[in-house]
């Protein structure tokens, strides 16, 4: 051991799932072996054992180790294995990589994945699921007695029994959801999820205003609005009449220069900017605002990584002239920040000019693997653009499909997602009515062939969707509501209460049926909302802001 007094002969390893806390894998290694050496082998391991278990050919996405794992072999390893690794990175004085490319390559990747938000994240859970899983082998499990694989592996055994219930009679609990309304007042149609201020607590941010938990206290990041205001009110923080639009129909938490610190971006009005602010790092004032993208069209725009680099990209219609927002020239494109993130980001049109989806109230945008090459593709009311092997390739190859609800100009939808629910082994698409009645499920047949399925019509004005395993069952569900007041209570059924829901995703003989749960019927959904862990319980929660308020339901198992 470290301490000099315990000489060891062998040395244990073992890999946890993240998101449950089992144990997936365990490896016995002699102990002259360095951790850099025996990575591979126990992710291999890994892959290997969740196939045996599950009866299914998972690939190990990411890894997530500390800073004895890290070597330029271990990360460029992980990359040929098609694994995104987060390993954190020790302080060395500079070292030459001359000759080794893709070693150079994958080192700078990987640096750049720890220093993004998600890669923070991934090393804090980390620490906290891996250590629980380690005392627990060598306190519990008396680990520094004879036999130590066979000790290793009962052990392991019975700390997944513990987290998972296996050999236990213990039924679901009941799942309910406890309201919080943190702001009554009319701040955005979008919401994000992140730790502003750096106390470990997950705080929330709505439109120009940030909520610190946990009691909420509201602070102003700006205190006038980017653009053109629609209907601000006086007063600060800011705020919108009802009757009237904001200028965030989404926010998106982001550590956009990699200072350590969450930055909020915004989503302004339709065919208007992005931008994102800056956090002052703990220190008091309006956070100082940059220009993301002149021109953010559809009324769906997502904050997700779409080519597998570790970080987030903005998937959204753009035009080269922001007079001209619906322009001739407009394009479907991912944006994302060059090296200086305070300049205006790189856009990469995917598609031919005039796309569907691309107008500044198109309506419907997802991003998921189509057809299952392994790559991101993007999706609209239309259709879906096929990801070539180079995701700078343009323009995409486009496939027509009716994947929404039919409209005057164009097909419409919210945001979109793609899953196999039907788990047939190809993936489909979910879509629903932002100003009507629907949702749906589109059934994916060989030749870009599909069968759209409707899941509820009860309610209206469905603008927004997010995809999510609510109950934890391994089946994905999805939350969605009305958004109140979405066209001046123009649109069918506007005066009906703003109900939010979530759909429990089931199978039966092969076919999906989805269970309507309903969490609330005076809130709803805005534009863009989202699904999180945000009091670290490991349960998901909700948290939206629309015209009637931001709110923060609390998912409670009793």
């Amino acid at each position: 051991m470290k301490d000099g007094q315990t000489h060891l002969a062998h040395k244990a390893e073992h890999a946890i799932d993240m998101e449950t806390g089992a144990i997936v894998a365990v490896t016995v290694q002699r102990a002259d072996q360095g951790d850099t050496t025996t990575l591979k082998e126990t992710l291999i391991r890994a892959a290997e054992n969740i196939e045996e278990a599950t009866g299914q050919a998972k690939e190990v996405a990411e890894v997530a180790c500390d800073k004895g794992y890290h070597s330029t072999g271990t990360v460029k390893d992980s990359a040929a294995l098609q694994i995104r690794s987060y390993s954190s990175e020790p302080k060395r004085g500079g070292r030459k990589g001359k000759g080794n490319l893709e070693g150079r390559e994958a080192t700078c990747a990987n640096r750049s994945r720890i220093r993004a938000e998600r890669g923070s994240e991934l090393l804090r859970r980390r620490g906290e699921k891996l250590e629980r899983a380690f005392a627990h082998l060598f306190r519990s499990g008396g680990m520094r007695r004879t036999n130590i694989l066979v000790r290793f592996i009962v052990v392991g055994f019975v700390f997944a029994c513990c987290l998972t219930g296996i050999g236990t009679a213990e039924e679901k609990r009941p799942i309910r959801f406890r309201k919080h309304q943190l702001d009554a007042r009319f701040r955005s149609e979008g919401v994000a999820v992140g730790d502003f201020n750096r106390d470990g607590e997950m705080d929330l941010a709505a439109g120009f205003v940030w909520y610190e938990a946990p009691d909420w206290k509201p602070h102003a990041i700006v205190k006038t609005p980017p653009s053109a205001s629609r209907d601000a009110e006086p007063g600060v923080p800011l705020h919108y009449h009802p009757e009237g639009y904001s200028n965030a129909f989404a926010n998106f938490a982001e550590d956009v220069n990699g200072d350590g610190w969450t930055d909020v971006i915004c989503v302004d009005f339709p065919g208007t900017p992005t931008w994102w602010f800056e956090n002052p790092r703990g220190s008091e004032g309006e956070w100082k605002k940059h220009l993301c993208t002149p021109v953010t069209n559809n009324e769906s725009p997502g904050f997700l990584d779409l080519d597998g680099d570790g970080r987030r990209e903005l998937i959204a219609g753009f035009s080269p002239d922001p007079e001209q927002s619906d322009g001739p020239d407009r394009h479907m494109a991912f944006i994302k920040p060059d090296a200086d993130p305070h300049q205006e980001w790189h856009r990469y049109p995917i598609s031919s000019k005039a796309a569907p989806g691309t107008n500044r109230y198109s309506h419907g945008l997802g991003v998921g693997d189509v057809n299952k090459d392994g790559r991101n593709d993007i999706v609209v009311a239309a259709g879906w653009w096929e990801a070539p092997e180079s995701r700078s390739d343009s323009p995409w190859k486009f496939h027509e499909a009716a994947l929404g609800e039919r409209g005057d100009a164009e097909n419409r939808a919210a945001q979109m997602y793609v899953y196999d629910f039907d788990g047939d082994g190809d993936n489909d698409v979910l879509s629903s009515s932002p100003h009507a009645f629907g949702i749906w499920w589109h059934e994916q047949f060989p030749g870009n062939r599909w069968k759209t399925h409707e899941i509820d019509k009860s309610f209206s004005q469905t603008h927004a969707l997010c995809l999510a395993d609510i109950n934890g069952d391994g089946l994905v569900d999805f939350v969605t509501g009305k958004r109140w007041w979405a066209h001046l209570g123009k649109d069918p059924g506007s005066h009906q209460p703003a109900v939010l829901f979530w759909f429990e995703l089931q199978r039966k003989d092969g076919r999906p049926r989805w269970i309507r749960h309903q969490l609330d019927r005076d809130s709803g959904v805005g534009t863009q909302f989202e699904v999180a862990d945000v009091n670290g319980d490991r349960l998901l929660d909700i948290v939206s802001s629309n015209k009637k308020g931001v709110y923060y339901f609390e998912q409670i198992r009793e």
